[in-house]
């Protein structure tokens, strides 16, 4: 019994040791400005923008010496092949990652000297790879926010033609969800189909109001009308 006891001491130790060096890592990124205007257009700038992953060699670039301009209030995509660097983009446009050459611009002010706070509330983010939590509908949409009503939270899933479907279920948005994928019932919780689920990520992200909407790969998971309605959301 002492073994055992030895052995769940050692691997609890492990894990302990792996978390507190997370909390010990430093970002790489430039410290965050304390820029947060009242008004934002959302207009963006890549400005001769080079990039490298930090697991790659110095000379294999993502990105070299990009410069485009994304207008605010329309819609601009980025089309390319697997490799050409959009998701690349995206990633500096979270800042997720530092340029190792160039500049983005939002707004004419370099991204980093807006408060990361800002930024997250300003532009959101549909990823390729979401994720949603186990617990009710409305919780997974409104995560993060304060205060949130339930009628904003339907306009949102309006806007993404998502509000009958979610309106047709046993407890509507107090419906509970599971995080798997598969289109089933289980214990209760509803099991939402990998479409539903980006129909709920997008709902999420419209219900934050943002002046610049990114969407990694969504089109090809939602349907034609779907994506119609939340190309004329503002």
């Amino acid at each position: 019994e002492i073994s055992y006891s030895f052995g769940d001491t050692l691997a609890t130790v492990e894990i302990i040791s792996t978390v507190f060096g997370y909390l010990d890592r430093r970002p790489e990124c430039k410290e965050e400005g304390d820029l947060a205007p009242e008004e934002l257009e959302g207009r963006i700038l890549f400005q001769n923008v080079s990039f490298s992953y930090p697991s790659a060699p110095a000379d294999e670039k993502a990105l070299k010496s990009v410069t485009m301009e994304i207008a605010a209030g329309k819609m601009t995509a980025l089309v390319g092949p697997s490799g050409s660097g959009k998701t690349s983009c995206l990633s500096l446009l979270k800042r997720l990652y530092e340029a190792q050459e160039g500049q983005i611009l939002l707004d004419g002010k370099p991204l980093h000297h807006y408060t990361r706070k800002y930024l997250h509330r300003k532009l959101a983010v549909v990823s390729q790879d979401l994720e949603l939590f186990s617990g009710l509908l409305r919780y997974n949409i409104e995560y993060g926010l304060k205060g949130c009503a339930l009628e904003k939270v339907r306009g949102a899933a309006r806007k993404a033609k998502a509000d009958a479907y979610f309106s047709e279920l046993k407890d509507q948005y107090e419906t509970g969800t599971s995080a798997q994928t598969l289109n089933a019932v289980e214990g209760g919780d509803v099991c939402l189909s990998g479409g539903l689920r980006h129909s709920v990520a997008l709902v999420r992200a419209l219900v934050r109001d943002p002046r610049v909407l990114i969407l990694d790969e969504t089109t090809s998971k939602v349907d034609a009308d779907v994506w119609h309605a939340v190309s004329k959301a503002r």
